[in-house]
């Protein structure tokens, strides 16, 4: 689950689409083309036909884009998104990017309009040029140097929640495992079972796999394995190591900042808005 936002084409707009079913009836909003069919005297059967009839069309045969999709930008999980809200927090983004800070998705649905994409823009622009660094705690595979996750310093990071078994987190303080007696992902954690900054990783059995602390030896069980950022850690043992950097934020939130300009750049182009899905 994350965050995701989408352009649509110009085709209809342009004349270039082909002829849609019911075009009589056929209504352009701000977040795409439905039928309107309000004030119609059709039975259920034949309104569900007409509109799946209309969807069918729209969704591959109105154009050369699929589902009228000029371009599609997935943005951020929802924990990327959290951390990258905290980051604007810190920033004082409320007077320094206003229109940026006010229309980030907080959920699907919702548009954002295309005459601020220009301004936006010009304020990721400058976000991205920010020159105070983040302190950001990382966690990486050790053999490959790969990110697996990060977090601000001041922040913790949940990586496995379950109200059954040890739950998984990152913070300044190392990767943990806690156990949650309430069963709530909002309540205090309980108890910490395992924390390290330098551990390894083995797999026991398809969920079963044991984290050993590299320093003291300790060891504690968990039913699923890290991934890496690219998919899931392969092999029978893995080494992980969890440092604090200096990260300039153009380079922390560099995935969402280049799929924000990708799609506010197709919002000003043609002239339709984003819409938050």
């Amino acid at each position: 689950m994350g965050y995701a936002a989408v352009v649509q084409c110009t085709c209809y707009r342009d004349g270039k689409t082909t002829e849609p079913p019911h075009k009589a009836y056929v209504h352009a909003a701000p977040d795409g083309l439905y039928l309107d069919l309000d004030g119609l005297s059709l039975d259920a059967r034949t309104r569900q036909a007409w509109e799946d009839e209309f969807d069918e069309w729209r969704d591959r045969r109105a154009c050369p884009h699929p589902d009228m999709t000029y371009v599609y930008e997935y943005l951020q999980t929802m924990s990327g998104m959290g951390t990258f809200r905290s980051t604007l927090a810190r920033l004082d983004a409320a007077q320094r990017f206003p229109v940026l800070e006010a229309h980030l998705p907080r959920g699907s649905g919702g548009t954002f309009p295309a005459e601020l994409a220009a301004t936006v823009l010009q304020e990721i622009q400058l976000l991205e040029q920010e020159p105070t660094p983040e302190s950001i705690v990382r966690l990486t595979e050790g053999a490959s140097g790969q990110l697996v996750t990060s977090v601000a310093a001041d922040e913790r990071c949940v990586l496995h929640f379950s109200s059954h078994s040890p739950n998984y987190a990152l913070d300044a303080g190392g990767f943990f495992l806690f156990l949650d007696k309430k069963r709530s992902f909002f309540a205090p954690r309980s108890q910490v079972v395992f924390r390290s900054t330098h551990f390894r990783q083995t797999r026991q059995g398809p969920d079963s796999f044991l984290f050993t602390d590299l320093a003291t030896d300790h060891s504690y069980p968990g039913p699923v394995g890290l991934r890496l950022a690219e998919g899931q850690v392969s092999g029978l043992e893995h080494t992980f190591t969890v440092d604090i950097q200096p990260v300039l934020v153009g380079t922390q939130h560099a995935y969402i900042l280049t799929a924000l300009k990708r799609i506010l750049a197709a919002s000003l182009e043609t002239g339709n808005p984003v819409l938050w899905r």
